[in-house]
């Protein structure tokens, strides 16, 4: 499935414009391939993501240092 996009340039466009572009095209995505209105459609999504978001969802990672770099840190910052 191919859909024609028009482009823009990313400082025409803002967080909330790009949210509201992605939204109506998940609406009119929705609407035509099941056939239903754009009412029920939106009704859809809505509570397809309340589903989502009430699954308890995974902690965020802490990234830490590799412990060779941190040793190699230590080891250089106590020749000095």
């Amino acid at each position: 499935m191919f859909n024609r996009i028009t482009p823009k340039t990313d400082s025409q466009l803002t967080q909330s414009d790009v949210a509201n572009l992605v939204l109506a095209q998940a609406i009119e995505n929705v609407s035509r391939l099941t056939g239903v209105s754009s009412d029920d459609a939106l009704k859809l999504l809505a509570t397809q993501i309340s589903a989502n978001q009430k699954k308890p969802q995974a902690s965020p990672r802490s990234f830490q240092q590799p412990l060779l770099e941190q040793n190699e840190f230590q080891f250089i910052a106590e020749l000095f």
